[in-house]
């Protein structure tokens, strides 16, 4: 019945990126909590989230209840890699 759904677009276009895992990696602990971030070589900026305040800090772990009580919304831009 819990499904995680994950979309990705690319900023100019707003043209769809898929498949969206590739883009949006993701992967979940023994303790129950989802962590996503950007690909390789990509930097996440947070833009906004549902969840309790810095549960997702920019270049940090972004991790989440993998069942949480309400739906989690979370929106963050990947950006190239400068250095």
């Amino acid at each position: 019945g819990h499904s995680l759904r994950m979309r990705a677009r690319e900023t100019g276009s707003n043209a769809p990126l898929a498949p969206a895992r590739e883009y949006v990696p993701h992967w979940m602990t023994g303790g129950e909590v989802v962590y996503v971030d950007c690909r390789d070589g990509y930097e996440r900026k947070l833009i906004s989230s549902t969840n309790r305040p810095g549960s997702c800090p920019d270049d940090d772990l972004c991790g989440f209840s993998a069942y949480p009580a309400k739906t989690t919304v979370i929106k963050f831009h990947c950006a190239k890699k400068t250095k």
